[in-house]
């Protein structure tokens, strides 16, 4: 038998203060005189040391909801809540290529939507139905959960939405028959051109310098138009200032290039007979 269950029954709150192993058992007994004898809550108080107003308080929660009122709310979760929109992205991109990090999964939010969700929370989101229960970003990415991708593997998926460019040295890339403004101040660097969906966002060192609005023509590969310019303020503009400042009617960002003339297919050469004809002798 343990020492509890050997003490002496007492109405001491010093010695019945050492006995209670837990807060609601601790509670019940601070105020168990005062709702099952009518004690009032000042004379409980000078008893037992506790503030007078705590357990006028916690002993009219007793009479309202019983023992349930020992142990508190339950606890809720709280988290931010993204657009289902967004929601159902992460799911899709999950199911269609596993390995996708967190950043990965970030990144392609951010271009689509213009909203970057924290990394931590689309992991959770996307995890939450997983057979294995597994939710934390360690249990499912380490080492234990997860297995090596080689870089070609995100290489098929991500070709086809991201390219690289080189700024030329008014800022400009150019991108299939389109000359799009990126950053002057990156003159002469590879940036990246991200296309997904109706976006075309131009990136350096994973910083935004650009985006652009698309619209596809009929056959949803090639671009109709490139419209609604957003430049955005980064570390990279050109300490230079311009000689004179242009507005946004006078400033081209996006400017329409000739389509590539085609190649012309190469003549068979022709032989030139001989004017004379040389004899053996």
């Amino acid at each position: 038998m343990d020492a509890a269950s050997q003490a002496t029954p007492t109405d001491d709150w010093q010695q019945l203060d050492l006995l209670v192993r837990f807060p609601e058992q601790r509670t019940y007994e601070l105020i168990r005189s005062v709702v099952l004898f009518g004690r009032s809550p000042a004379e409980r108080a000078r008893q037992t040391g506790a503030p007078q107003r705590t357990l006028a308080r916690q002993a009219a929660w007793f009479e309202r909801e019983g023992m349930a009122s020992l142990f508190g709310p339950p606890k809720i979760e709280r988290h931010r809540t993204l657009p289902e929109e967004i929601q159902r992205a992460i799911l899709a991109l999950k199911a269609e290529y596993p390995p996708f990090r967190p950043h990965e999964i970030a990144t392609i939010c951010g271009v689509r939507f213009r909203r970057r969700p924290s990394h931590h929370y689309q992991v959770h989101w996307a995890h939450r139905e997983r057979a294995d229960d597994r939710r934390r970003p360690v249990e499912v990415l380490g080492w234990v959960g997860g297995r090596q991708v080689t870089p070609e593997g995100p290489h098929r998926l991500f070709y086809r939405t991201r390219f690289g460019r080189t700024l030329d040295r008014m800022g400009y890339l150019r991108f299939r028959h389109w000359r799009v403004y990126g950053e002057q101040g990156l003159a002469r660097d590879r940036a990246a051109v991200w296309l997904y969906g109706e976006t075309l966002t131009i990136e350096f060192a994973d910083e935004p310098l650009a985006q652009y609005r698309v619209r596809y023509q009929s056959d949803k590969m090639h671009l109709r138009a490139v419209e609604e310019p957003r430049v955005f303020e980064t570390a990279y503009r050109s300490p230079q200032l311009a000689l004179w400042a242009l507005n946004d009617t006078e400033w081209l960002k996006v400017i329409r290039r000739p389509d590539y003339a085609p190649r012309k297919p190469r003549q068979e050469q022709v032989e030139q007979p001989e004017l004379f004809a040389l004899g053996d002798g």
